[in-house]
């Protein structure tokens, strides 16, 4: 049977919420990964692997916050150095349903998986999105957590790209997969249970407009990359990618607390992505 492993990043996660997630991923795969991306609680994450088994878990401090992407690659290169083709990366508060690995294995054999996704829950919103009625089909993008992903097309790819640090990490490397023949596959059932922020949703008129509260820190990187990733990607539509960012900042002027912080982190995210080195 193929080997499969998990690999979770963390960065100052919530103890009780991370044990939930362990326990429900660490008997459907080999082993699970998790890289501290410098954690302020890193003495408490490690009392708490101290106390499992030791065969099913490897572990690596960064000792700083080194972004998503690069605690990513460590994951995959990690499950290189164990001969390892399949990755499922999770989010530190994903709690996946206990036989999600299973139904993903069905589809290994599939014309160039560059990653599988299903269905989820966001807590923030519960029911509120579209699910896929459509069974299994190829999208565009699919989020990083509980995304299994196939290492061929993460070395094909270049993998993650570190510069982008936060946000778009997930988008990016789909595009990347896509563009050299990979494809996304989402499979039409619901797997894992996940939060995005703090998002909240809010109905004017006949329209529902989401916000999802990231702190300012996150929305300089979210404008910024979002710029890099459209000029990165022929795909994507740059001026599109524009007015979209600029449609987010309107909406935290309107919706989001702290407003002013982030739109300045935003104008600047958006000018540092429009002048960055692609």
């Amino acid at each position: 049977m193929e080997k499969i492993f998990a690999g979770i990043v963390l960065y100052n996660p919530d103890i009780e919420r991370l044990k939930e997630n362990v326990d429900n991923i660490i008997n459907q795969v080999s082993r699970v990964i998790l890289v501290n991306n410098g954690s302020e609680n890193t003495e408490e994450i490690e009392q708490y692997l101290d106390g499992l088994e030791k065969q099913k878990i490897i572990y690596k401090n960064l000792n700083k916050n080194k972004g998503i992407a690069a605690a990513l690659n460590v994951i995959v290169n990690k499950c290189i150095d164990y001969n390892v083709n399949w990755v499922m990366t999770l989010d530190q508060d994903t709690v996946c349903n206990k036989d999600i690995v299973q139904k993903y294995r069905k589809y290994l054999k599939m014309d160039n998986v560059g990653q599988l996704t299903c269905e989820y829950i966001d807590r923030n919103f519960k029911n509120e999105d579209e699910k896929n009625k459509y069974g299994i089909r190829k999208i565009s993008w699919c989020i990083t957590s509980a995304a299994l992903l196939n290492i061929n097309a993460w070395k094909k790819v270049g993998g993650f790209d570190e510069r982008l640090f936060i946000d778009e990490v997930d988008y990016d490397i789909c595009l990347s997969m896509r563009e050299k023949g990979y494809y996304i596959y989402q499979i039409d059932f619901i797997g894992f249970v996940h939060e995005i922020g703090e998002g909240k949703s809010k109905k004017i008129g006949n329209k529902i407009i989401k916000t999802w509260n990231h702190s300012a820190f996150r929305r300089y990187y979210s404008t910024r990359n979002a710029m890099i990733v459209a000029r990165k990607h022929s795909e994507i539509n740059t001026i599109r990618a524009f007015l979209g960012v600029l449609k987010h900042i309107g909406i935290i002027l309107l919706f989001e607390n702290d407003k002013w912080n982030k739109f300045k982190a935003g104008i600047k995210g958006l000018c540092v992505g429009i002048g960055e080195k692609i």
